[in-house]
């Protein structure tokens, strides 16, 4: 009984190259740097994968960065903040409210403690009864 080549024991993933090396299947994924630190603006990266589009930190200004870098809003449903500053933040209502107008319906929030309660606190102008956010 002898191992079938370019399988591992979960029944894939593994691929053996023609100079016998192996490597792992993956997925077309790109590393974007929306943003850096300037006089109006704070670091932003954009990951894509396949069709999967996720934001690292939404700064104030964002959806001007958006524009600028040809990215389609409501095609970003899923940010991740490394904090909740402004500087992580700051963009966040504005990206929620435009993404919601061009048909978006749910996405997902990831970060720090105290994310939960911050998303909250937007309830009074954010209003869309149907946008669906999960925070984890």
């Amino acid at each position: 009984m002898g191992k079938s080549k370019g399988k591992n024991r979960r029944g894939g993933g593994v691929q053996v190259q023609a100079d016998g090396s192996r490597a792992m299947h993956s997925r077309p994924t790109s590393l974007e740097v929306l943003s850096t630190w300037t006089g109006d603006s704070a670091p932003s990266l954009l990951v894509t994968a396949d069709a999967e589009r996720l934001v690292v930190n939404a700064p104030e200004g964002w959806q001007r960065l958006c524009v600028e870098q040809g990215v389609k809003v409501a095609k970003v449903s899923t940010l991740c903040l490394t904090d909740l500053s402004p500087d992580a933040t700051g963009g966040l209502p504005g990206y929620q409210l435009t993404a919601y107008d061009a048909g978006l319906r749910r996405m997902r929030l990831c970060g720090p403690r105290g994310l939960a309660a911050f998303q909250r606190s937007t309830r009074h102008f954010m209003n869309r009864d149907d946008l669906a956010v999960d925070v984890t």
